[in-house]
């Protein structure tokens, strides 16, 4: 019994060998390569991933179409693999070759196929290891009703110039849905004025878009852009709302100040404070506050001012966009309101704000706090 045990498996373990031993053999045709691999997907563990990987880029373009030619169907799980791993294997370093053979047999099978899904698939492919020789198939794309996003969504992860003037010709033409065309802009930040001035007319034609192109316009925005934001905003009572017209809006005022626009990010940034806190929109009223206290000659001084508010967290938030310009005469004169303030939350907070601070020079004005707080 024993004996017969042995024996199988020694002829198990042979059989395991041969397998292996046929499917490292160098002599293997391309076809045998990539069907081997498709019998081992999905690989166990990354060395064996490797190892598949590297075998099926040996087969090139050949090795390519024979997959793309069975996959017929997206529920075609080993091919799904195989093909799935190779876009992934080929974007790594070292490989642009090998990249370069495997996009342009994923644009030939996407050319050929008729399946929307399978094109949708081969897209989705294109967007991991494409550059810019995927750029004109996706293009041709971009107007089709069930696969123009997904190649949008592949263009701006394209990130080549070509990419993103395909975007911008779409966008001026007006060609595909607005609402993809728009958040497309925003994503990869095309800053072209034609671009801007078709985003700004399609402003209220569709409202399912304006969430879109209020976030395109925030992001790839001018002057130009700012009174239809600033309207959106007023419309949203300066408040959160479905198309967050107001964080366009204060997005946009922060982007016109690093544009180096300074006096009009300061005038629109004092508008905005003064109509939120009108309508009583604390969270705009604060960001206005941010953007106009980093604008003063003096900053610490515009803090000072907002330490009499009422809002506990207007002040503090204050007083967190004043740390980068703190010095010791800010901690000093900071430390000296203590004793003039008569609400007791506004004294904790700026004596917890001085301690985080390690403000060394309010120490003098600090120490009595703890102790009258023990008192209390």
């Amino acid at each position: 019994m024993m004996k017969k045990i042995v024996l199988v498996l020694f002829a198990l373990f042979a059989l395991a060998g041969s397998n292996l031993s046929a499917q490292t053999n160098p002599n293997r045709t391309w076809k045998t390569k990539v069907s081997d691999a498709l019998g081992l997907m999905p690989a166990p563990n990354e060395a064996e991933y490797d190892r598949l990987m590297s075998d099926l880029v040996s087969t090139g373009a050949e090795g390519v179409d024979m997959l793309v030619s069975m996959f017929d169907d997206t529920n075609n799980v080993p091919v799904s693999y195989a093909l799935s791993g190779w876009s992934a294997f080929v974007s790594g370093p070292d490989r642009e070759q090998a990249r370069k053979e495997f996009v342009d047999g994923i644009i030939r099978g996407l050319k050929k196929s008729n399946n929307a899904e399978i094109k949708a698939f081969y897209i989705r492919l294109l967007q991991q290891c494409g550059k810019k020789e995927s750029v004109d198939v996706l293009a041709g794309l971009i107007g089709d009703q069930r696969l123009g996003g997904p190649a949008l969504t592949a263009l701006v992860s394209n990130g080549t110039p070509e990419a993103e003037t395909a975007i911008a010709q779409a966008i001026v033409a007006g060609t595909g849905d607005k609402n993809a065309l728009a958040q497309a802009a925003g994503d990869a930040g095309i800053d072209n004025e034609g671009v801007e001035t078709a985003l700004i007319a399609w402003v209220g034609n569709d409202k399912s878009a304006d969430k879109s192109i209020y976030y395109a316009l925030s992001k790839i925005g001018t002057a130009a852009s700012l009174p239809v934001l600033s309207a959106a905003a007023a419309n949203a009572n300066y408040d959160g709302d479905a198309t967050d017209a107001t964080d366009a809006y204060i997005c946009l005022i922060e982007k016109v100040k690093k544009d180096a626009q300074e006096k009009v990010a300061t005038g629109e940034a004092g508008k905005l404070l003064k109509k939120a806190a009108a309508a009583g929109s604390e969270h705009a009223r604060i960001a206005a506050t941010g953007i106009l206290l980093s604008l003063q000659k003096t900053p610490v001084a515009y803090a000072m001012k907002a330490m009499k508010d009422p809002s506990r967290a207007y002040r503090n938030n204050v007083l967190r966009f004043a740390a980068p310009y703190a010095d010791d005469a800010f901690y000093t004169e900071l430390g000296a309101t203590l004793g003039k303030l008569k609400d007791n939350e506004a004294k904790t907070d700026i004596v917890n704000y001085l301690g985080n601070q390690g403000a060394k020079t309010a120490l003098p004005a600090i120490l009595p706090y703890p102790k009258e707080a023990e008192a209390k």
